[in-house]
């Protein structure tokens, strides 16, 4: 009553009175259901962040670990490649001692044959004096 009388010059009646407060309700209601949807909006919105949080947290764990592999893995080949560069110049230090004999082998397998020839050439001038001797003695 307090209310319908210090509104006089509105012609505030009770039944604008009731008119107002079942607008004022419905106004609430959908204002309520409004920000119960947008709550729900937010909800929804807050749990695929946590999604993809967990996610992202997830991705962060599996490159960490691919990194440390992808290091271990690099640690390796650095190592396998060591150990090539290591055998190939064994092997050319090899090589080239082979080298190096074969050309002593062939100075020396030259000095032989020179040997042999003059060996043959004496032979060849002994062999008759020999074949003669045999046939006086024999």
């Amino acid at each position: 009553m307090l209310l319908h009388n210090s509104c006089p010059k509105l012609r505030a009646t009770p039944l604008k009175y009731f008119h107002f407060l079942a607008n004022y309700r419905n106004i609430f209601g959908l204002k309520i259901n409004s920000q119960g949807d947008q709550s729900k909006r937010l909800e929804s919105g807050l749990s695929k962040l946590s999604e993809a949080e967990n996610l992202v947290e997830k991705l962060v764990n599996e490159v960490t670990k691919s990194k440390d592999e992808l290091s271990q893995k690099q640690i390796e080949a650095k190592h396998a490649m060591d150990d090539i560069t290591k055998a190939m110049i064994v092997a050319s230090e090899k090589k080239m001692n082979v080298e190096k004999l074969q050309q002593v082998l062939k100075v020396e397998e030259e000095k032989i044959m020179r040997k042999k020839k003059d060996i043959d050439i004496e032979l060849s001038d002994i062999i008759p004096a020999v074949e003669k001797a045999r046939k006086e003695v024999g």
